[in-house]
């Protein structure tokens, strides 16, 4: 086995790519689940952040599950800064993610560096010399 299967180490176990309701990059996303699905076998799944909310769920074992399989790799095409996350539910629904099993690309801590009230921050005298 290879890939996703033997980094997560759960055969069977899918890429998920959230994307956003209104995201017209439909060519290279489909270009990223054929390339993982002809060179590897892994299968993929592609649903809105509001479609995984509804529909994911994590186990007492903290596997994510979204429409009967289990979620190895959870991959953002969408919500990039914090205006994305417009309700507690959003953030809440990030934090079961970063709890669970799943790997997160980006996780939120590469994630947090890039947000502009982050960037400001650092860009203040003295912060990043402490």
């Amino acid at each position: 086995s290879s890939g996703i299967n033997a980094e997560y180490g759960r055969p069977g176990s899918v890429f998920l790519i959230l994307v956003a309701p209104d995201d017209f990059n439909w060519f290279d996303q489909q270009k990223i689940i054929d390339e993982l699905w002809e060179v590897y076998g892994i299968r993929s799944l592609k649903m809105t952040y509001e479609e995984f909310m509804r529909e994911g769920k994590v186990d007492g074992d903290r596997r994510y599950w979204v429409k009967g399989s289990e979620v190895a790799i959870i991959y953002f095409r969408t919500h990039w800064n914090e205006s994305h996350y417009t309700t507690d539910e959003h953030w809440e629904a990030r934090l079961k993610m970063e709890k669970s099993r799943a790997i997160v690309v980006p996780n939120i801590r590469h994630q947090v560096l890039n947000l502009k009230l982050f960037q400001q921050a650092f860009l203040k005298p003295g912060v990043v010399e402490r």
